[in-house]
Formats: C-alpha cells, sequence, structure tokens
C-alpha cells in the first residue's frame, strides 16, 4: 500500500498516469474489446528530407539515418512483437524506476525528477529489451513466415536496405501481410516503397536476400 501511496506523488503522477491507460489497454484486450495489433503502425522509418541542393549529400546522410533508425528498431524488436507488448513493459519499468528512485531519494523536487528522467528512460529500455525476449521467439515461431513461400514473392519496402543494412519489409503470404527483415543482393540501396524479389534466406542474419523488382509498363 506504502509503493501505492507514493506512486500518487506529484513527481511520480505522469509514469502512474501512463501505467493506468496500458492497464486501460490490457483490460480492453482482456474484454474482447482491444487486440493485440489495435495500435501497431506502419512506422515511418525514415526520415523524408526535401532539398534541393547538394543533393548527393543529401542522399547520403538520408540513408545514414535511415541506416541508424533500422538498427535501433531491430535492436528493440520493433516488428517483430506487437507494438503494445513493447510499450507496456517499458511503462512497468519507468513507473517503479521512478517510484523507487523518489522513494529511497525521499525526493518531491520536479528538478530532481528531470534529472532522474533519462537514466529511468535509458535503463527502462534496456529492461524492456530483456524481458521482451522470449516473446520475440514466441512471436517468431506463430508468424514464421513459411521460406518456400516467401522465396519468389514479391515483397514492398517498408524501410532503407542495402547489402549491409537491413530493412523491413511487407510480403503477403496466402492475402496476409508479414514483416521480414532484408538485405539487398548486390549491395544496390532500395528505399521505402520500392518493391523487390526475395531471392533466398540468410539464415545467418535471420533475413531474406532480395533485388529491385521492376514491372514492365
Amino acid at each position: 500500500m506504502e509503493f501505492l501511496s507514493y506512486a500518487l506523488e506529484p513527481v511520480n503522477l505522469p509514469y502512474t498516469f501512463l501505467m493506468i491507460l496500458v492497464s486501460f489497454y490490457w483490460l480492453g484486450t482482456f474484454v474482447g474489446v482491444l487486440d493485440l495489433s489495435s495500435f501497431d503502425v506502419d512506422v515511418d522509418l525514415d526520415a523524408d528530407i526535401d532539398m534541393d541542393a547538394d543533393v548527393d549529400t543529401d542522399a547520403d546522410v538520408s540513408a545514414e539515418g535511415g541506416s541508424a533508425v533500422n538498427n535501433l528498431l531491430y535492436f528493440f524488436n520493433i516488428g517483430e512483437i506487437p507494438i503494445m507488448i513493447l510499450i507496456s513493459f517499458f511503462a512497468l519499468f519507468l513507473w517503479v524506476g521512478s517510484v523507487l528512485s523518489n522513494y529511497y531519494l525521499a525526493n518531491s523536487s520536479w528538478g530532481v525528477a528531470a534529472i532522474l528522467f533519462i537514466p529511468l528512460i535509458i535503463v527502462s529500455l534496456l529492461l524492456t529489451k530483456v524481458a521482451c525476449m522470449p516473446f520475440v521467439q514466441m512471436f517468431k515461431h506463430i508468424n514464421k513466415p513459411d521460406d518456400v513461400k516467401v522465396v519468389g514473392k514479391v515483397c514492398t519496402l517498408r524501410s532503407t536496405a542495402d547489402g549491409e543494412n537491413m530493412g523491413l519489409a511487407e510480403v503477403k503470404l496466402d492475402g496476409i501481410a508479414q514483416t521480414v527483415y532484408v538485405v539487398t543482393h548486390d549491395g544496390t540501396p532500395l528505399n521505402k516503397g520500392d518493391q523487390a524479389l526475395v531471392l533466398m534466406r540468410k539464415e545467418d542474419k535471420n533475413c531474406y536476400v532480395v533485388e529491385a523488382y521492376h514491372t514492365s509498363n
């Protein structure tokens, strides 16, 4: 009870409010109003930067930025498990961390709470990564695309990809859209929205090898 009462302290209220929202989501899922994919979105993984000058430099910056974002999303398993599982664990660790930190520091100052904010975010993200590992394996087993069906299919890139940096692509199997990680066959960069032909599965990176696909007019 002491923990819950301290959760209502002003410095903890933003995290408590977030936790309440997550709890309502899971309540809605339990009664059937919502499901795990209710808040899944097609994340725009690449920043679109339109500049007329120095086009080559802009292209390099965009590719490097997109690659960094892709690697970050891959690290946190975004696209492999429902986004609300990630958010729920993150909110839980953030809430518990805030309450415990402010409790043991006997803190009621917003200034100290602000200093604690960044460390809490970092620790919560890392704990979320660890906590979600079993779910990644579970959803990989549930949603694992049939390699035989994927190879030879045309997919649509949801993020940039090249020979070294994986990107996300969407391929339809039996009318159901599946998200897979891809790299390009010859290293040629592919951008979000491009179509590609799936050539083979690359076991060492747990992704598929693709090449640009152009429809004939």
